[in-house]
């Protein structure tokens, strides 16, 4: 395989001639936003999971001390459920 890779070269990727250097270009684009995206998204998991465990570990003091508002209060940020007051 070496050998072949020395005689020949690496495979060289060619566009096809119906496709512009400007439709080219705007795929590069897109694929910049793209992984822009996915970064972005991939950072807001990170930063959701250390607020998720940064009340957690909250929660733990208030556990030893039986302090059960803090507890509550912390239970219902972690599973984001928050029922509406009866008028």
């Amino acid at each position: 395989m070496s050998a072949c890779k020395e005689v020949f070269g690496s495979k060289k990727y060619h566009h096809k001639d119906w496709i512009s250097a400007e439709t080219l270009s705007k795929s590069r684009v897109r694929k910049e936003k793209t992984a822009a995206n996915k970064n972005t998204k991939k950072s807001i998991r990170a930063d959701e999971g250390r607020y998720i465990n940064g009340l957690a570990e909250a929660a733990d003091p208030a556990a030893g001390v039986e302090n059960m508002k803090g507890r509550y209060d912390t239970t219902k940020k972690l599973t984001g459920k928050f029922r509406k007051k009866d008028q």
